[in-house]
């Protein structure tokens, strides 16, 4: 389905001019904010994948990162482009220099990845958590969540919320690292605040901090709180890694199958809600977005025809298994669908605030398991119907492999596009 409503201007700059792009990237370089500078290059070569500027761009990042081989890589390719500019040349010349000087390093041990809460909605939570989880893969460490205090699906205390939802995705705990100064990265970070929920995530010093910061950095724990994305960490796999050269889709599966396991109190909630409402017969889940998202997407008013039309071309007998955060939607579609509407007991809202902006009454746990089973629900339907610019749909995608005919969004996924909006700030860009 055509006719996308969102934006293509980001802190001031045309994403569909290459030009303009190569340019706020030349001056994000000047300022250090290389996450700026690799989305920009990583948008510039989805349009023009032979864009020595852009490719060279890459291999400037590496090298800020230290990430050698990576660099060598970049410039290769940029050269294959570009030609035998003398300063590339002498570019790959240095690289490979300090490749050859570095310390081997001996015993250096097992490194972990800390995994903290992003802070936002719990599927936009959760994609942090599958963009850290790859990251660790490429930089061969160990993830361990740590949902602290700053989540918005905590109820308090030290413990990690991550674990009252799924499975862990290690067998290690943030507390069980025995952590010593020195060992961590970035300093922000220190013995005394890791068990912090929030330290500088979005000001101060070392704020934002992106994926691409992480490739190479020796200290033994390093941690990540700023949100990391899945399409720009595949820009990093290795050649060995099974996901290179996969698709998003592809690569969201496999990090879904291998990390996110719902825990069976949670899955039996799912399971015997199905049992009851829908039996075995096939059903339509239906995600709609209200509150917060009408403000976020002016034009999202006018997609509500296109759901209809998705609607109506399936099984007019069938059941409709409707995610709504919003109390207006839902009367607007029982009015029109009637006894077809099936809903959980899921908090709603009759504003612009989002449900998970809005104070917990009684249970922040409780929030996250409507919003999760609602969509484990929705990924049991014989079709779905969502907005990709929302981070539910966006994930329901995700939880199964959906066959032909048997999805259907309104805009497009967000996760199969770089957001570069969390660096395009004005003090950073």
């Amino acid at each position: 389905m055509s006719g996308s409503v969102h934006h293509r201007f980001l802190a001031g700059v045309d994403l569909d001019d290459v030009g303009a792009m190569l340019r706020s990237a030349s001056g994000a370089m000047g300022r250090e904010n290389l996450a700026w500078v690799e989305a920009m290059a990583r948008m510039v070569l989805e349009k023009d994948p032979r864009n020595g500027d852009a490719l060279n761009f890459l291999a400037l990042v590496a090298h800020r990162v230290g990430a050698l081989e990576w660099s060598v890589a970049q410039t290769r390719r940029a050269m294959e482009v570009i030609g035998e500019v003398p300063q590339l040349r002498e570019n790959l010349r240095a690289l490979e220099t300090m490749i050859a000087a570095r310390p081997f390093l001996i015993g250096v041990g097992e490194k972990f990845l800390v995994i903290k809460a992003w802070g936002e909605g719990f599927w936009s939570d959760v994609d942090h958590v599958l963009g850290a989880c790859l990251l660790a893969e490429i930089t061969g460490r160990v993830p361990v969540t740590d949902w602290g205090g700053n989540s918005r699906y905590h109820d308090g205390g030290k413990g990690d919320a991550f674990r009252e939802f799924f499975e862990p995705v290690s067998a290690i705990r943030v507390e069980e690292l025995a952590v010593r100064e020195g060992d961590l990265y970035p300093a922000k970070w220190n013995v005394g605040n890791l068990r912090e929920g929030e330290v500088n995530r979005l000001s101060g010093a070392q704020s934002r901090w992106a994926g691409v910061y992480f490739l190479a950095r020796p200290e033994r724990v390093a941690v990540s709180d700023c949100h990391v994305q899945v399409k720009l960490m595949m820009g990093w796999l290795p050649t060995s890694h099974a996901m290179r050269g996969k698709s998003v889709g592809e690569v969201y599966r496999y990090l879904v199958g291998k990390y996110l396991r719902p825990r069976e109190e949670i899955s039996d909630l799912v399971r015997g809600f199905v049992a009851e409402h829908f039996g075995e017969e096939p059903y339509v889940a239906v995600h709609v977005r209200g509150s917060d998202k009408v403000v976020e997407m002016p034009g999202i008013a006018s997609l509500g025809e296109r759901y209809h039309e998705a609607i109506g071309g399936l099984d007019p007998g069938a059941k409709i298994f409707l995610l709504t955060d919003s109390a207006g939607i839902l009367e607007e579609y029982r009015e029109r669908y009637g006894e077809r509407i099936v809903t959980t007991g899921a908090e709603r809202t009759s504003d612009a605030v989002a449900v998970h902006f809005k104070d917990a009454k009684g249970s922040a746990r409780r929030r996250g398991v409507e919003v999760m089973v609602d969509a484990y629900i929705a990924a049991g339907a014989g079709w779905f119907v969502g907005n990709g610019r929302s981070n539910v749909s966006a994930m329901v995608e995700h939880l199964k492999d959906w066959g032909e005919g048997e999805l259907f969004l309104v805009e497009p996924n967000q996760h199969d596009e770089i957001n570069a909006s969390i660096w395009g700030i004005a003090e950073n860009v």
